[in-house]
């Protein structure tokens, strides 16, 4: 199984890396994880997905943490893009 995830990612990587719009998948990848991650410490701030407090409050550390880091990420990203198109 091990071996098949692999050679699915590799192959997965390198048609992306051939695509002369990768650095756009990028960030749009960024910026749903950035989502995500925020939609996961939303959720749990408003429910009480588990009993322990101490547990909540790790976990949306950890969320909100993870979405600063892929938000922060994708802007990155977008102004290294608009650096190259003014260059141009």
């Amino acid at each position: 199984m091990s071996l098949l995830t692999r050679g699915i990612a590799k192959k997965t990587v390198a048609s992306l890396n051939e695509s002369k719009h990768h650095i756009f998948y990028s960030i749009i990848i960024c910026f749903g994880l950035a989502i995500l991650f925020l939609s996961a410490a939303v959720y749990n701030i408003m429910t009480e997905a588990t009993k322990d407090p101490k547990i909540r409050i790790i976990g949306i550390i950890l969320c909100l943490a993870l979405a600063a880091l892929f938000l922060f990420l994708g802007l990155a990203l977008l102004l290294k893009v608009k650096k190259k198109t003014k260059k141009r």
